[in-house]
């Protein structure tokens, strides 16, 4: 799949609880991005496991009742599936296959969340 464009990673972040503050000072308006722990930051998160992991999955897994998450490596890359536990099986809500799990797993994500 292509990269997120710009448009598409601020909504996907704005849709994690991320929100952009205007501040005036000396007449600069200077963005900056509060994070959903308070903390304000210059820039938001670079799509890493590690940022999925922590503000991602776990909005995706409280507003979609998402409680699986696989992965597993196939002959083209890797293979994404979230979804429900369904009596022992997972009932898909996206599934993705791309070249990079961090990829996969953030256009899984993308998937529900559209």
């Amino acid at each position: 799949m292509s990269k997120p464009t710009r448009e598409q990673l601020t909504q996907f972040w704005r849709w994690c609880g991320f929100e952009d503050k205007w501040e005036d000072t000396r007449r600069l308006y200077l963005v900056q991005w509060q994070y959903p722990d308070g903390q304000k930051r210059a820039k938001l998160p670079a799509v890493s496991l590690n940022s999925l992991f922590k503000w991602a999955v776990p909005k995706v897994r409280a507003l979609h009742g998402i409680d699986m998450c696989t992965a597993s490596v196939t002959d083209d890359g890797w293979y994404v599936v979230l979804g429900r536990n369904v009596w022992g099986d997972i009932a898909p809500r996206a599934e993705v296959e791309d070249e990079d799990l961090v990829s996969a797993l953030f256009w899984a994500i993308w998937q529900v969340i559209e």
